[in-house]
């Protein structure tokens, strides 16, 4: 089988493609991060003499891979346009998180058409047996890759984290879920089953996620919150210098620093010179437009009455795949806080509660999702309150009649702790007992009837829906950022995620 991969930029995902072409898999393009380049494949490009790399930043700023002959990739037509306006949509949005020199939308939507153009010729150069992603394709390019390999019947495979730590789940697409997940618990939906069927780690998890008084965040969102919370330093600290003077790398960590706070350019859209957005001053300006966005969600905050009727709905971090392309539309939450709002019954509210994470200093890309007036306009939706971000969200979930998101962590919490949820994305969790999936006010007006009828969570099929994940999760962490939580070797992470892979890719090559 011909394969693609898609965001291949770890060690361990190196070592996994590594482990598919022994297996037979002629890997004929490979799309990663320069590091990997630099440190791994060009060491060793015997390992991979048939391969076309491509340089990740390179396929986001629409630049070809080196080698490819893009004088025959003609310019899409109308009808395959039409066929991808999802996509476009999509897209465009997606395009917004990496877009520091203000793009217009004419040339965002140059740039697509650029992807399209590209993808589709070497689609057709290239005839793929199948696509892997190292994750939802929540990127400009990759999507539209996703899309035109959907609308060619190529199949695709992709990995998808499952909230829990170490566990990643392998799909064939994120809006459909794990074929394996649904037919194990389809299976099992109404029998009998205990929380003593599953290792120690899952079992305890699964028991602190459904106490009402513990803290149920993901580690790594913790970890991710603290480090965002630091405040920004133009010099670094007296004990970092003294320690680097003792390594004898001061110069060296000195230069990198300099280049990193004045100089350092990054994934951006922008083809522009000059645009260079994670040092300290460009930090600083971002910071002062979210102290603005902040100060007006502040002045309209209140606090809720926990023994009204209440609908909770806690906004998502963006930009972040959670939203885009898993909300689909709905990434817009403003959208999305309208729509509940339209099924709403009279005599209840909604408590909207915005993530503090959105406001850090240390984020140079959370300011392109929200703008002057957006608070406002939400505060303005009837029946709509805004509530501070200190408020614990376990609180809300524990006195609500439901929780609405997108795709979030808040929806997992809520099924487990007898919460139902009104969810308009394509989470791992989402055919979960509880679940209320809806995509309009029509259908959010028939699931708060359900609500309002004396529907409850059905906790025996809650855990038997947790049961059946334990039957489909790999134990693997797919890149380094996770090390440091996790016992898990990189060797395990190598060997099991490949296992994951060669199942799927049994799987895709019998149908």
């Amino acid at each position: 089988m011909n394969v693609f991969l898609c965001d291949f930029s770890s060690s361990v995902l190196y070592d996994v493609a590594c482990n598919l072409q022994k297996q037979g898999f002629s890997i004929v393009y490979w799309v990663a991060a320069k590091d990997i380049y630099r440190d791994l494949v060009i060491k060793d490009t015997q390992k991979f003499p048939q391969t076309i790399f491509h340089n990740q930043l390179e396929a986001i700023r629409a630049i070809p891979a080196n080698g490819v002959d893009t004088l025959e990739f003609f310019p899409p037509s109308s009808k395959l346009l039409s066929q991808l306006l999802e996509c476009e949509s999509i897209v465009l949005t997606m395009m917004t998180r990496l877009d520091f020199s203000y793009m217009s939308v004419l040339e965002k939507k140059h740039i697509y058409y650029k992807y399209v153009t590209y993808w589709n010729g070497i689609l057709t150069l290239m005839k793929p047996d199948v696509i892997i992603f190292s994750d939802v394709p929540h990127v400009a390019y990759n999507f539209v890759l996703y899309s035109l390999a959907k609308l060619y019947n190529i199949p695709t495979i992709m990995l998808e984290v499952a909230n829990v730590q170490d566990r990643l789940i392998v799909v064939q697409d994120y809006k459909k879920a794990s074929e394996s997940l649904l037919d194990y618990y389809h299976l099992i939906e109404n029998e009998v089953h205990t929380l003593d069927e599953i290792p120690v780690a899952e079992k305890d998890y699964f028991l602190k996620l459904s106490d009402v008084y513990y803290d149920a965040t993901p580690f790594y969102k913790k970890d991710r919150d603290l480090k965002m919370k630091k405040k920004l330093r133009l010099f670094p600290k007296i004990n970092k210098i003294i320690k680097n003077i003792f390594k004898m790398v001061f110069f060296k960590t000195t230069y990198y620093y300099i280049k990193y706070q004045f100089f350092y350019s990054g994934e951006s859209m922008s083809f522009k010179s000059g645009k260079n957005y994670k040092n300290y001053f460009y930090l600083k300006k971002f910071k002062r437009l979210k102290d603005a966005y902040k100060k007006e969600y502040l002045a309209l905050e209140s606090y809720p009455n926990m023994n009204k009727k209440f609908i909770y709905i806690p906004l998502h971090y963006q930009p972040e795949c959670t939203t885009s392309p898993l909300a689909m539309y709905y990434v817009d939450m403003i959208f999305m806080v309208k729509t509940v709002a339209a099924a709403l019954p009279e005599d209840w509210i909604i408590y909207v509660k915005e993530y503090s994470i959105q406001w850090d200093s240390h984020d140079h890309r959370s300011h392109l999702f929200r703008y002057n007036g957006y608070y406002k306009e939400l505060a303005a939706i009837k029946n709509v309150k805004l509530i501070s971000p200190n408020i614990s969200t376990y609180d809300l979930i524990k006195n609500c009649q439901a929780v609405a998101t997108a795709s979030g962590t808040a929806g997992l919490e809520a099924i487990v702790r007898q919460r139902p949820v009104l969810l308009f994305g394509y989470p791992w969790y989402m055919y979960c007992e509880g679940i209320f999936r809806v995509d309009s006010p029509d259908s959010c007006t028939k699931a708060i009837e359900t609500i309002i009828n004396g529907y409850t969570v059905n906790q025996q099929k809650v855990l038997n829906y947790y049961i059946a994940l334990q039957s489909v999760v790999i134990k693997a962490n797919k890149t380094n950022f996770f090390d440091s939580f996790s016992s898990l070797s990189h060797f395990d992470s190598v060997m099991n995620i490949t296992e994951g892979f060669l199942k799927e890719l049994k799987k895709v090559k019998n149908t």
